[in-house]
């Protein structure tokens, strides 16, 4: 039996990195981590899925609504209330008027897109709700069909044909893509991958020491960026790529993330990256707006005027002490913000019964 802590230390570590590479002047730093941090996402989410899930298909979407679409269009409509008071504060540049709210919450709830800077991070809650519901389709498909071949070859046969449907119809036919399917399609792929390596981890991994594949995983990684070779995931950017780069480059990187999580799990530094994954979607919603105190602390510091506050994601720096700062309140304050809630709440729930 597996220990929950490595994943929860996998998606401490994508965490972590999401917020460096947001806060990080040095173009090597963000083009590394984006290498690898999304993909463990998806490819986490791929693991854990169980095939029970074709069977009763509605208890699974139901469970993917309330954790993913509702909590991205509830965050949404609160950083559109808080907008125009945001901005009184300088955390925003511009004010909103009445007919772009009305505009934005139409966006927010039906199109499942956002464009509050605040949001910035959490298209990636539609985008595992699409590549999670492409999943499940994809392993209904495989359980339903009546080839003559094993279950996991049924399944590897379905994921290759969606790879293909979605890359198709966005490199050859460069067709529209509604909520971005054909680009989820092809990220789909890394869900199952995800997915085979919980099939097969029992079979590798075993011979060879942790530490040494880690190693060649990174090396592996920084000669792919040091080529040119990118498997970005965002999906404005995803249309740039190979989509087999893709599938590769989000398999290596999230196999390095785990090996790395392996070997950290018995440490305390790997209790505290765990906390963060636990923490990965506070983090993910509040570390922009964390990165606002670090701004307020530099116009205090350097006498800069207040409404630098605004700069976004982060006021330009040369010391790069500042991006620590950065990281720690990108990651630290979301999850204090977040414990404190749940006391709260707790306690209200006490006080009631």
């Amino acid at each position: 039996m597996l220990n929950n802590s490595v994943f929860s230390i996998m998606k401490g570590v994508a965490i972590v990195s999401v917020v460096a590479g947001h806060c990080t002047p040095i173009p090597a730093i963000e083009v590394f981590v984006n290498q690898y941090h999304l993909a463990v996402f998806f490819f986490v989410a791929g693991f854990f899925f169980k095939e029970k899930y074709t069977v009763t298909p509605m208890i699974f979407i139901r469970k993917k609504l309330k954790r993913l679409y509702v909590p991205f269009v509830v965050a949404g409509i609160v950083c559109l209330l808080l907008h125009n008071l945001f901005y009184q504060l300088n955390i925003y540049g511009t004010e909103l008027t009445m007919s772009q709210f009305k505009k934005e919450v139409f966006d927010t709830t039906i199109r499942m897109v956002s464009h509050e800077q605040l949001m910035g991070a959490m298209w990636f809650c539609p985008a595992m709700f699409m590549v999670s519901i492409i999943g499940l389709a994809g392993f209904k498909v495989a359980s339903i069909s009546r080839w003559k071949i094993s279950l996991l070859a049924k399944q590897s046969a379905v994921f290759a044909l969606i790879v293909f449907i979605g890359s198709a119809c966005l490199y050859l036919f460069h067709l529209k893509s509604p909520y971005c399917i054909w680009q989820y399609m092809i990220i789909s792929g890394i869900f199952f991958e995800g997915y085979l390596f919980g099939k097969l981890l029992p079979r590798i991994l075993i011979k060879v020491k942790n530490a040494v594949l880690f190693v060649l995983f990174v090396v592996l990684i920084l000669l792919l960026t040091q080529w040119g070779v990118y498997g970005h995931l965002q999906p404005d950017r995803i249309n740039e790529e190979n989509p087999l780069l893709v599938l590769f480059i989000g398999m290596a990187g999230a196999i390095m993330v785990y090996l790395l999580a392996k070997m950290l799990e018995n440490y305390k530094m790997g209790k505290w990256i765990a906390i963060c994954g636990e923490y990965s979607f506070s983090i993910m919603l509040l570390h922009f707006l964390s990165f606002k105190l670090v701004n307020l602390f530099q116009c205090w510091f350097y006498g800069y005027p207040l409404r630098k506050i605004a700069d976004f994601p982060f006021i330009s720096f040369d010391v790069s002490a500042w991006m620590i700062f950065y990281v720690l309140s990108g990651t630290i304050i979301p999850i204090v913000l977040s414990k404190g809630l749940h006391l709260v709440i707790s306690k209200v729930g006490r006080f009631r019964t």
